[in-house]
């Protein structure tokens, strides 16, 4: 209708009127822009909430399972300490006995940490990492990305360092038998028996304790790293 007008006022060069109804079109269609940008605007917000909350959710998790693996390498550090302070006595007292077999069971473990953020992987695979308007909080989690697949890289090579170290470590104690199932083998039980005059007068072995306490080390320096990550995300979630 409004274009029917137009046409008739052009016919009837009324140039006044052709020019109100085509400012009243130029307003309208920017109104209507305006409206479609304030409801596209709206939905990203009430989106970019709900994806804050799953990210919050995930790395809350996150921060427990690579708290876990920071208290367990802990436990093997100190355990494996326990078992060099033995040897240097050649003995092993009682309250000793709990945290040496720890050691001698654990020194060839590692926790496997925290693991991605499957609203993260989401959010970069779909494109909607740009809804995140905080470009501090998108830098820090790719950073935890990023150490994350370096993570299970270095991993995977520490723990062919520890492995290493196998035979020569395994001389002087013995384990429960080691259990399969449909060939997947499982970590080995309890320690059954140890030789601590054994050890401790076999320096290879005393060598082979120093070596593995170090790749714990390395382990726990990985696992506090993403935790620090892990917390600055949280802090700026």
């Amino acid at each position: 209708m409004l274009f029917r007008r137009i046409s008739q006022h052009i016919g009837a060069q009324n140039w006044l009127a052709v020019m109100l109804d085509l400012a009243i079109v130029v307003v309208g269609i920017f109104l209507g822009l305006q409206v479609s940008a304030w409801n596209d605007t709206r939905h990203d917000r009430l989106r970019e909430t709900e994806i804050l909350d799953h990210l919050s959710a995930d790395f809350e998790e996150i921060k427990t399972e690579v708290d876990e693996a920071l208290d367990f390498h802990r436990g093997v550090i100190v355990a494996l300490n326990t078992v060099l302070l033995s040897l240097e006595t050649g003995t092993v007292t009682p309250e000793e006995e709990v945290s040496v077999r720890r050691g001698l069971q654990r020194a060839l473990w590692y926790n496997t940490g925290a693991r991605r953020s499957d609203t993260y992987v989401d959010l970069v695979s779909s494109g909607q990492i740009r809804l995140i308007q905080n470009e501090e909080l998108r830098s820090v989690l790719s950073k935890y990305d990023e150490l994350h697949a370096k993570a299970n890289l270095l991993f995977a090579q520490f723990w062919e360092g520890q492995r290493s170290h196998e035979i020569v470590f395994g001389r002087h104690f013995s384990y429960e038998t080691v259990r399969r199932r449909a060939g997947e083998m499982f970590l080995p039980g309890e320690i059954i028996a140890f030789d601590i005059a054994g050890m401790a007068a076999d320096p290879e072995f005393q060598r082979a304790v120093h070596r593995l306490i170090e790749y714990q080390v390395y382990y726990q320096v990985w696992h506090a790293t993403m935790a620090n990550t892990a917390n600055d995300i949280l802090a700026l979630l």
